[in-house]
């Protein structure tokens, strides 16, 4: 996303995967200093094999000190397209070859503190080599379910992830598993 045009905007913090801006505006007449997170934009893919399974991965997250479930994401590197970004993830941690990418929309995670920006996408295709993970992704497993089993697995608890949740939800929108049962 790019950033709104304020009157003052200094850098708090600037790490490897986000950083933190101080901006400064008028509400109400009055000035109010705000912070937020700039992180880059994510590709986040629903990939669907052969079968008419859908793939999640178990990872460690530190920022929880939990492993949890959820589609395969990550970010969009500068000038690089979500789609080869989403075909490039799906490849690095389930090992995922798309045969077919279908862009379902973007969503904001949470931009009443964040400007990232999530693009979803459906990929077809097949595992065709274990996953090549970062050195920072910690990934225990791939888990094939059926499309119907994700709406119980959000309502146990057993996916958490906002990205995910929202990511299937859209997809529920769209109607991408109608026709996959």
């Amino acid at each position: 996303c790019a950033l709104p045009i304020f009157t003052d905007m200094s850098l708090a913090f600037e790490g490897d995967n986000f950083s933190v801006r101080i901006v400064s505006r008028q509400v109400r007449s009055v000035w109010q200093d705000f912070e937020f997170v700039v992180r880059p934009e994510v590709a986040l893919c629903i990939p669907m094999n052969s079968q008419g399974q859908i793939l999640l991965i178990r990872q460690y997250r530190a920022a929880v000190d939990k492993v949890i479930m959820e589609f395969p994401a990550g970010r969009v590197s500068p000038g690089e397209d979500p789609e080869c970004a989403g075909r490039r993830e799906v490849l690095e941690e389930i090992g995922f070859r798309t045969q077919s990418i279908d862009r379902l929309g973007s969503f904001l995670t949470a931009p009443h503190f964040s400007d990232e920006l999530v693009s979803v996408f459906v990929v077809k295709g097949d595992v065709i080599s274990p996953p090549t993970p970062t050195p920072k992704e910690d990934l225990r497993q791939i888990v094939e379910v059926l499309p119907s089993a994700i709406d119980q697995l959000i309502a146990d608890g057993r996916i958490l992830d906002s990205k995910s949740i929202a990511a299937h939800a859209l997809a529920h929108i769209r109607g991408c598993f109608r026709t996959a049962e």
